[in-house]
Order: structure tokens, then sequence, then C-alpha cells
């Protein structure tokens, strides 16, 4: 993919801001799920960012987007 630089730092921008939102619903959502167990809560997100952060490996902008969000959402939980 070649962009110039206004697109680099849209795509960028947009990137950044997914993580941010997954990071606010994961602490939203964090206090209920850590009731059910402290310690199962953390391991179980702890192996779902990694899932995550193994789906912004790969070259196409939505997975990257999908992916840091759902690694702000896990790390928003924990």
């Amino acid at each position: 993919m070649k962009w110039n630089k206004e697109e680099a730092v849209f795509y960028n921008t947009l990137i950044s801001a997914s993580a941010i939102f997954g990071i606010v619903c994961g602490a939203l959502v964090g206090g209920r799920l850590i009731t059910g167990g402290r310690r199962r809560i953390v391991i179980l997100f702890n192996f779902f960012n990694a899932i995550a952060v193994t789906m912004t490996m790969f070259m196409n902008l939505p997975l990257i987007c999908v992916g840091r969000y759902l690694f702000g959402f896990c790390s928003g939980v924990v």
C-alpha cells in the first residue's frame, strides 16, 4: 500500500483511536467481569490479547483496526 502524507496521518490516527476506544470500552466492562475471579479473567484476557496482537500483523487496515480495538479492550479489562 502506498499512501501519501495525508492518508498516512489519517490511517495512523484511525488505528490509534481504535485502541483508545477499546481501552475505554474494556475499562467500563472490566469491573463487572473481574467479579468472576480476578486471576481467571487476567489469564483469559491475556490469551485474547495475544490473538488480538496476531491480528495486527497482517497488512489489512480493517483487520489492524479490529485487532487494535480488541487489544485495547483486553488491556482495559486487565
